[in-house]
């Protein structure tokens, strides 16, 4: 009986630490976004590639560009736990870091928003950083929005 209960303990435990594994994190506020970021991007999800269990590659042609990002075509990846899901076709503003030359990086913890939600934010990064905006090779002003 004793043993029976210690294997049921355990099993609960086990069970227990499942939600302990989710992503765990307070959504920056779009101030504490804007100032904690080296780079940002505005940019329309190109195409999603499964690079692992759980983890995604996103080919984001980024429309504008803050601190230490350039607009044009970039691979963003997330993933594990926290990682930002995209849609193909949408457009994000989002926060990102280098991991590795080549890699940029977000997640849900970051700060990133959709279209339809970053105006405030955008001002709080213009008003930080230079604002880079993409210039298709035929010389025509990008559209921003």
């Amino acid at each position: 009986m004793i043993r029976a209960l210690a294997i049921a303990a355990s099993l609960g435990c086990l069970v227990m630490s499942g939600p302990a594994l989710a992503c765990r994190c307070n959504e920056p506020s779009a101030a504490d976004a804007v100032a904690s970021s080296a780079m940002a991007i505005f940019g329309k999800v190109a195409t999603i590639r499964k690079v692992g269990p759980n983890a995604f590659d996103y080919e984001v042609i980024a429309e504008r560009a803050w601190g230490q990002a350039r607009p044009g075509t970039v691979v963003v990846r997330s993933q594990g736990m926290c990682q930002y899901e995209m849609e193909k076709d949408a457009k994000y503003l989002l926060f990102l870091r280098r991991t590795s030359p080549g890699i940029l990086q977000t997640s849900v913890c970051m700060g990133n928003q959709p279209e339809a939600e970053m105006a405030a934010t955008v001002s709080l990064l213009e008003g930080r950083y230079r604002t880079l905006e993409h210039m298709p090779a035929n010389g025509a002003h990008a559209p921003c929005g």
